[in-house]
């Protein structure tokens, strides 16, 4: 099933909570998406989700639905996170 995305600009001033999840250009393969996926359904909450996706030359920012809201604050979402991609990868605004 293909998904789609829409870029957005992420708006420093905004005041609305936001987990920022980093994505390296290699490595990442579909279990680990799916893995993201189940990890934001079983910690919903209040907080967006960005996915910043890297690559060599630029950055890709998607902001995540409504479904996908968690609870940025979770120690044991970040935990996961970090576990699953590596210790850089998690920023909570």
């Amino acid at each position: 099933m293909a998904r789609t995305f829409t870029a957005f600009e992420i708006d420093p001033d905004g005041e609305e909570a936001r987990l920022t999840v980093r994505l390296p250009s290699t490595g990442v393969v579909q279990s680990h998406i799916d893995q993201l996926r189940r990890l934001f359904l079983d910690h919903r909450g209040d907080a967006s989700v960005v996915m910043l996706m890297e690559a060599e030359d630029c950055v890709t920012r998607y902001r995540l639905g409504e479904a996908f809201r968690v609870d940025a604050q979770d120690s044991s979402l970040q935990a996961s996170l970090r576990n699953l991609l590596g210790d850089g990868c998690v920023v909570v605004q």
